[in-house]
């Protein structure tokens, strides 16, 4: 430790050491009269100025929380009670969530997701056991009175909504500054939502007065929730909503990250690859926003990953009084759950490049309505590969048609080569001349398969990042969402019994049996939902072909009996 260190260390002992004198001195720590505790019980039942009451007023309850001085007349600061107070709890469970809110800073510091597990079966926890709580609120102009520097009460011990009864209840929590000047947090929570209602109230007075504007922050970003780190890291990410436009921030310079705006900010969010947090106001627009990330390499399982943490956070100006009301989300990147909250949370879900969304659109909605019927998502991407299927048989129809054809072609196209193979001028030539009369286009194939192209990498997107597919198991595979090496191999021996089938030239046998096998190594590392979809498209194409072949064969037979 150096001289530098030990001296600064003394500084702030000595600060510790004398602040309860400083309070003394000057006259903050001085009891209240009984006139003055009268008023703040009074302000714990009736909101501050500061409260909007434009917004529908919240439901009260009768209090069942222990009762905990808040550091008003303590003559104590509150920053110090907190190191002495006993931490308490008040348990919320919905039936998406379980949530534990704390006396310290009226911040979430547990959530349990009820609906999804990791891999090896516990319920994931979004909030894990951390010294400091991700959610809370500042005042930038008075940074020393920050939600964690204060003590909360709260107007109950718990809150059950999981089945029965209302579809939505408030817990507020109540605390009081150093000057003396009650601060109120309401959280509202409701039945089959993952949004929560956040409110912070107060008057602009006492040690409050010299706010002009309120921030409220989420830190520590978000933790990896998948088998495979390296990709779960890959889709962490901060967005924000300021307009109409939806801006992502996933890019570093040396490890570091900071993007921040001002003016027509709606919401901004931390997400991984499955989950994500969003900070939304609900009453116009926050005045300023800031992303701030990091990235550092770490080796998580045995795994080296390039480990991200993105903070969000957004500020709001004050006008009478300190008021906000917001919706905070934590919750899974489903499309069908944000595209029904609207203001474009569903931006946040990784479908493509923009021409390719509205195909993702398309494959989500198809796939979702037929998990309606099939509740087993392996038979649902089994019935829509035959959906594909069926869609694109015309197209495959040409291009096996094309492919006979060209069959049928090669003999003359040898002769020609062996003719003209001193001559590759001519021999093009001859050729060219050879496809007209014969009014063949060799390019043909590749032409039936383009429109099918933006539907494959739609596919390709969706099934790589759809959290539908999360935790879903079929047959020996106990996560669509999931690499599968098996399904792989199964893969690509279907994949090798087409182009068996289908490619009968020596001089390709790189490709038929090359292909299958990069295709193997490509697809081993890919979600087993892809992979399986890939796996019944070809097993499908063999019979498709098949029956192609058949139909050709019948066509031709008036003629060769002739």
């Amino acid at each position: 430790m150096d001289k530098r260190t030990v001296i600064a260390l003394l500084i702030i002992a000595v600060i510790f050491i004398m602040l309860p004198y400083y309070w003394e001195w000057t006259g903050l720590s001085e009891k209240p009269s009984p006139e003055q505790e009268l008023q703040a019980q009074a302000d714990t039942s009736t909101p501050a100025s500061g409260y909007d009451s434009s917004q529908p007023s919240e439901p009260t309850y009768e209090s069942t929380a222990t009762d905990v001085p808040a550091g008003s007349g303590s003559g104590i600061p509150v920053l110090a009670q907190l190191d002495t107070i006993p931490e308490q709890f008040v348990e919320v469970k919905t039936d998406l969530f379980e949530a534990r809110i704390s006396s310290r800073g009226a911040a979430i510091s547990g959530f349990t997701l009820l609906k999804y597990s990791y891999f090896q079966g516990e319920q994931i926890q979004l909030i894990p056991e951390r010294d400091s709580y991700p959610l809370g609120f500042a005042f930038p102009e008075i940074p020393e009175l920050n939600s964690s520097r204060l003590y909360f009460t709260a107007d109950r011990e718990q809150l059950n909504l999981s089945s029965g009864g209302r579809d939505s209840a408030s817990i507020t929590l109540t605390a009081t500054t150093p000057g003396g000047i009650p601060v109120y947090v309401t959280y509202t929570f409701r039945r089959g939502s993952y949004s929560i209602g956040y409110r912070v109230n107060a008057a602009r007075d006492g040690d409050l007065a010299r706010a002009t504007r309120l921030t409220v922050q989420w830190q520590g970003g978000l933790e990896p929730t998948e088998v495979n780190r390296g990709d779960d890291y890959g889709y962490f990410a901060g967005y924000v909503r300021q307009g109409d436009e939806v801006a992502k921030f996933n890019d570093f310079d040396d490890g570091k990250m900071h993007e921040s705006s001002t003016n027509g900010i709606d919401w901004v969010a931390t997400k991984s690859k499955y989950f994500m947090v969003a900070l939304r106001t609900t009453e116009g627009f926050a005045d300023e926003f800031d992303v701030a990330g990091t990235e550092r390499s770490s080796v998580e399982k045995g795994e080296e990953v390039a480990k991200r943490v993105f903070d969000v956070a957004l500020t709001y100006r004050l006008e009478s009084g300190i008021g906000l009301y917001s919706e905070i989300y934590i919750g899974p990147v489903d499309y069908n759950v944000l595209s029904e909250l609207g203001h474009d949370l569903d931006k946040t879900v990784e479908l493509g490049w923009g021409p390719l969304q509205p195909f993702a659109i398309a494959i989500l909605w198809l796939v979702n309505g037929i998990h309606k019927f099939i509740p087993n998502y392996g038979w649902v991407l089994i019935v829509f590969t035959i959906i594909m299927k069926i869609v694109f048989f015309p197209f495959q129809r040409k291009n096996y048609r094309q492919m006979a054809r060209m069959k049928s072609l090669q003999p003359k196209l040898k002769a020609l080569q062996e003719k003209y193979k001193e001559d590759p001028q001519k021999l093009n030539q001859q050729m060219m001349k050879f496809y007209k009369e014969e009014k063949f286009n060799p390019l043909g194939g590749c032409i039936w398969m383009l429109p099918q192209l933006p539907i494959f990498w739609a596919l390709f997107t969706v099934f790589k990042a759809s959290i539908d597919l999360r935790g879903a198991s079929f047959m020996w595979v106990p996560d669509l969402s999931q690499a599968d090496i098996p399904l792989a191999i199964a893969m690509a021996v279907a994949m090798l019994v087409q182009q068996l089938l289908t490619n009968k030239d020596p001089k390709q046998r790189f490709m038929v049996y090359g292909m299958p096998l990069l295709m193997f190594f490509l697809f081993k590392g890919f979600p087993a939902g892809l992979v399986l979809y890939w796996t019944v498209y070809n097993i499908t194409g063999i019979v498709e072909q098949k029956s192609v072949e058949a139909a050709m064969a019948r066509e031709t037979e008036p003629s060769d009996s002739k």
